[in-house]
């Protein structure tokens, strides 16, 4: 799958602002802070009990078509 940089960037911001601990990964109740993403990436097939790093969710981000 590619990446736009575009993509990229809207799936960098929407991390940036769910990693509330800045621990590098979003996990857990971090989740709760987005009532858009967590339905599609939940859509998506991907288990948000797994803490996603950044790539990791970029990858998440472009397949649940958060990046549209």
């Amino acid at each position: 799958m590619e990446i736009t940089a575009d993509a990229a960037a809207k799936a960098k911001r929407a991390f940036d602002l769910l990693d509330s601990d800045k621990s590098g990964t979003v996990a857990g109740s971090e989740w709760d802070k987005s009532s858009r993403l967590k339905p599609l990436f939940q859509k998506a097939g991907v288990d948000l009990a797994q803490p996603l790093n950044q790539d990791d969710f970029t990858q998440a981000f472009v397949r649940s078509g958060a990046d549209k």
